[in-house]
């Protein structure tokens, strides 16, 4: 359904088959060939990638499985990931593919909860990631785990008013559904 492949920003060597998002190509940075060498090997091989031909949605789909065979590699692996599921749930939105667009949804909130858990974040990429997974989680209709999310927007230390007065919005949202749902 109006697939467009040049929307969707990952790179892959067409040599030794390494995929990310097209600035880690362009920006130096350290990479720990060890951490993903031998899957990515393992997936070019039983994967066939025709670069010749002009890129189709099969060969998106497996640029963005190989970015995050890729992703360890990088010291914010964990931030790239949650990107990368992000970008497949609308690829596969865009394939008319709901059910596997819902379990990338899935993937990415997993992933963007465990960033938010395991890295240091400056206090507006903490609002931003928290407001962010709690719309999704209350896309996904668990509302009392948006109002949770919500409020740590509230709690985080930056000095974004937006942010805060969306997560304030999300959270009286949720109040009102869930009270009009017990009477």
């Amino acid at each position: 359904r109006g697939f467009e492949a040049e929307w969707y920003e990952i790179i892959t060597c067409p040599h030794c088959c390494f995929s990310s998002f097209e600035n880690y190509f362009r920006e130096s940075k350290s990479l720990y060939k060890s951490r993903y060498e031998g899957k990515l090997a393992q997936f070019c091989d039983s994967v066939p990638m025709d670069f010749g031909s002009e890129r189709d949605l099969d060969f998106v789909f497996a640029q963005h499985y190989l970015a995050l065979l890729c992703a360890p590699g990088f010291a914010d692996w964990r931030q790239i990931s949650a990107r990368i599921w992000m970008n497949l749930i609308r690829l596969y939105q865009d394939a008319g593919e709901d059910g596997l667009a819902d379990l990338a949804e899935k993937k990415t909130v997993d992933a963007y909860q465990q960033v938010y858990m395991e890295c240091e974040l400056e206090p507006g990429q903490e609002q931003r990631l928290c407001l962010t997974v709690a719309g999704m989680l209350y896309a996904r209709g668990d509302k009392k785990e948006a109002r949770v999310w919500a409020s740590k927007v509230r709690m985080a230390s930056g000095d974004r008013s937006a942010y805060w007065n969306m997560a304030e919005q999300l959270i009286q949202d949720v109040r009102a559904e869930m009270e009009a749902e017990k009477g």
